[in-house]
């Protein structure tokens, strides 16, 4: 059985940095690479107030700003308050917690409305896929 020593240990939080700095990166990629994509079909668009709109602008943006603060806390090295350096962890943990729950709610809300227009609207469809997304929170909970 192997010992895991200092340079071990290094090594592995410098590849997860560099995993979590890539996933930013990507991040903001494909939101740069995008944006004039969104500007033609979506800010021009005479209605923006329809669910799809909304749910699409929640995704976009909650996702990309959600993860600034947690990219510069990720990268930041130091406790945010030296006097208590556990304080940050609780914080930022459910900050994160927080923030993937809202996304993953989004994205289930989006999932819905796009099934339910694949099936013409039906009001069962939208129904089982409710029932089907609520039991599912209640089980993780």
């Amino acid at each position: 059985m192997s010992q895991l020593n200092t340079k071990d240990v290094q090594i592995q939080m410098n590849w997860t940095r560099y995993v979590g700095l890539m996933q930013f990166v990507i991040l903001i990629y494909d939101w740069l690479i995008t944006l004039d994509q969104e500007v033609e079909l979506i800010w021009r668009r005479p209605s923006k107030t329809r669910l799809a709109v909304i749910l699409f602008f929640l995704n976009r943006y909650l996702t990309l700003l959600g993860n600034i603060p947690v990219a510069v806390l990720f990268f930041w090295g130091k406790p945010i308050d030296p006097h208590n350096p556990k304080l940050g962890g609780r914080h930022f943990d459910f900050y994160v917690e927080t923030l993937l729950a809202l996304i993953q709610l989004n994205i289930t809300m989006f999932f819905i409305l796009r099934v339910t227009a694949l099936y013409g609207g039906k009001g069962w469809v939208k129904l089982f896929l409710i029932v089907l997304g609520l039991g599912i929170t209640c089980n993780g909970i």
